[in-house]
């Protein structure tokens, strides 16, 4: 989802823009159902998972969307 007009994208540029050495990782609940639209914004890292990592179904179709 989008804060107000600012997407997720422009937020990690702007990051990325003020601290170019910086490694920016996605804590945003990144999920099986969203990796696709994350893995769209070449400035993601990585991605830290919560939940996620406690559903080892769930985690299996992360890892292999990711892959993909």
């Amino acid at each position: 989802s989008v804060s107000g007009s600012t997407s997720k994208a422009e937020i990690i540029n702007l990051i990325k823009h003020y601290l170019p050495n910086t490694k920016v990782l996605y804590g945003g609940s990144a999920n099986e159902n969203n990796i696709e639209e994350l893995k769209e914004i070449s400035s993601i890292d990585g991605y830290l998972l919560g939940g996620l990592s406690l559903k080892p179904e769930k985690l299996d179709i992360f890892l292999k969307k990711i892959k993909n």
